[in-house]
């Protein structure tokens, strides 16, 4: 789909706005790492939004979370079972529909869903890394988007 070079532009654009999305964040569960992440959608390029086919806005934000297996330098991308619900302060819910990209050896479950300014969302993952002999790995966090 993408070659090598514009491979590493997207994952360089999603590293560079980690920081503003409160930095991406890590689960260990056995030899598995869950990596995941959310951020406004306004912060990608437009190239690298039609490239994954999400919709650049103020009031929309996408979650991405992707599996490796193995020691950091030696590991690899592993296929996974995943599934995402927020509920704001309101207890509104919001399940996150996710998408599986494979890119090269990249492989990520991506989905985006509608935010207000000032929202404060509680994420729910629920994660199955293919291999993984265990309950599904339950992932929380909160995060607050602003659309400035």
């Amino acid at each position: 789909m993408f070659n090598k070079l514009t491979r590493w532009l997207v994952v360089g654009v999603l590293c560079l706005l980690t920081p503003l999305s409160y930095a991406e964040q890590a689960v260990k569960a056995g030899d598995f790492t869950i990596h995941y992440s959310a951020l406004k959608t306004g912060f990608l390029t437009p190239e690298v939004a039609k490239n994954y086919g999400i919709v650049r806005s103020k009031q929309r934000a996408m979650l991405t979370i992707s599996v490796r297996k193995g020691e950091v330098g030696n590991d690899m991308a592993v296929p996974a079972e995943a599934t995402a619900k927020t509920v704001n302060l309101t207890k509104q819910l919001k399940n996150i529909s996710l998408k599986q990209v494979k890119d090269g050896d990249a492989l990520y479950y991506i989905g985006t869903f509608k935010i207000h300014n000032e929202e404060t969302l509680d994420f729910t993952l629920n994660v199955t890394p293919e291999g993984y002999e265990g309950a599904p790995v339950e992932i929380n966090f909160r995060q607050q988007f602003f659309e400035d």
